[in-house]
């Protein structure tokens, strides 16, 4: 079987395990309240609530890939690993099962609104194509974190949480902090916040901001998920 059947029966097993499961029901659930709280008060600026729900997807992304960790059994996770040629590559089928499962929830984020008639004007290709780079770099960021702390390298998924919500709480003073620091450490700053940077790039205007700050804004969630993901793969050759 080649390597891409193999991940991808992979994928299909760990979405088949979080659904019976059933820890995918409270961030399905939670995404769903962020559509409905944030649109509740119609018509909105398509920029501006994007900023809102791309801050609200990062730690969505994150309990998603604790969530899909945590649907496997310790031994369970072993027979997995042993299956797919090591932990590694089972880490890295739980964050591609994590990608295909939060681009449905992207594409609620970003199409909800539209069936919901939530928008304050009809949305454009252009409208769909930015909110959807800002979601997906924010669903990549969350997804890398929640992998990075997931059992089994903190057993309890609450703990992994924690950690996981503590790290998207203290990126907004963070990102306040890149305002007053040097220009050459700005981009480290914001790439360790990028929720809360691209948050405050897009900020809540109707209009989107230059295309500079929507690529830097992505761009910061892009490189905050390649640390994620390095750092999960020297953690998963050490243990």
């Amino acid at each position: 079987m080649s390597a891409a059947r193999v991940l991808l029966a992979a994928v299909a097993y760990h979405a088949a395990t979080l659904v019976r499961s059933r820890r995918i029901v409270p961030p399905l659930a939670a995404l769903l309240l962020v559509v409905l709280g944030v649109y509740a008060y119609s018509p909105d600026p398509v920029a501006g609530s994007t900023a809102t729900t791309s801050f609200l997807l990062f730690p969505l992304a994150a309990w998603l890939a604790v969530a899909i960790a945590a649907s496997e059994g310790p031994s369970q996770r072993d027979a997995t690993a042993t299956a797919l040629g090591g932990p590694l590559r089972a880490a890295a089928a739980r964050f591609a099962a994590g990608v295909a499962l939060g681009g449905a929830g992207v594409a609620i984020l970003v199409l909800g609104p539209v069936a919901l008639r939530a928008f304050d004007r009809p949305l454009t290709a252009g409208d769909l194509l930015l909110a959807t780079w800002i979601h997906l770099a924010a669903l990549l960021a969350g997804l890398a974190l929640g992998g990075l702390v997931a059992p089994p390298v903190l057993r309890r998924p609450g703990a992994a949480m924690a950690l996981a919500v503590t790290v998207w709480v203290l990126g907004v003073p963070v990102d306040a902090l890149a305002a007053d620091a040097p220009s050459a450490a700005r981009p480290l700053l914001y790439s360790a916040a990028p929720h809360a940077y691209a948050a405050e790039a897009i900020g809540g205007a109707s209009a989107w901001p230059d295309a500079a700050a929507l690529v830097a804004a992505g761009a910061a969630g892009l490189a905050f998920a390649a640390v994620g993901l390095a750092a999960a793969a020297v953690v998963q050759r050490w243990r």
